[in-house]
């Protein structure tokens, strides 16, 4: 079996470095039932530095104000959101994003939930990052005893980058309620690469 997997390592142009030495009094394996079990053991490149992993997600806190686009009296409310976008392998621009939204209660809407969004990025400099977002938008409205339904979410971004894992922004979101009650959303916020 061991003959094999060299071989197999050989014929893919893999080679596997030495274990290094336990760093401190501790046995580096144990093989029992069948099984390896590894302590104290990390990813190293060649030249005995660790490598750094990426989980290929932006989180980000979004803060602002809403206003319904209908005609009659209404408040300015406060909005908020948390998202995780996600940025494919495959695509350089392209990513998804699910969040939690709350439009705040304009005495006319006062939609929270759960938007899915697909986002076109595009840097402009290597600072700067504008965003389109649009998807699906599930959610509640408060107003008049309303029950969950999906409505659209269309969003723009304009980032800056701060520093390497952290961006400020500025986003417009608009929400295509089919029923009268479509938001305009404007917020800031701050997002951090992982």
């Amino acid at each position: 079996m061991q003959d094999e997997c060299e071989a197999r390592l050989k014929t893919l142009g893999l080679t596997l470095p030495d274990a290094p030495p336990p760093a401190a009094n501790y046995v580096p394996f144990v093989v029992s039932g069948g099984q390896l079990f590894i302590a104290g053991q990390v990813s190293r490149s060649a030249d005995g530095g660790g490598y750094k992993g990426k989980l290929g997600a932006d989180f980000s806190f979004w803060g602002g104000s809403s206003r319904t686009t209908q005609i009659g009296t209404q408040n300015t409310a406060i909005a908020y959101q948390v998202e995780a976008k996600f940025h494919p392998k495959w695509s350089e621009h392209f990513a998804y994003s699910v969040s939690a939204l709350s439009e705040g209660d304009t005495n006319l809407a006062n939609r929270r939930g759960i938007p899915v969004q697909l986002w076109y990025d595009q840097p402009a400099t290597d600072r700067f990052t504008f965003s389109v977002g649009i998807g699906p938008y599930l959610a509640y409205d408060g107003i008049d005893d309303r029950r969950w339904e999906v409505v659209g979410i269309g969003s723009l971004r304009v980032t800056f980058r701060l520093f390497s894992r952290y961006e400020a922004g500025v986003m417009y979101t608009r929400v295509a309620s089919f029923y009268n009650r479509d938001q305009d959303i404007v917020m800031i916020g701050l997002l951090g690469h992982f």
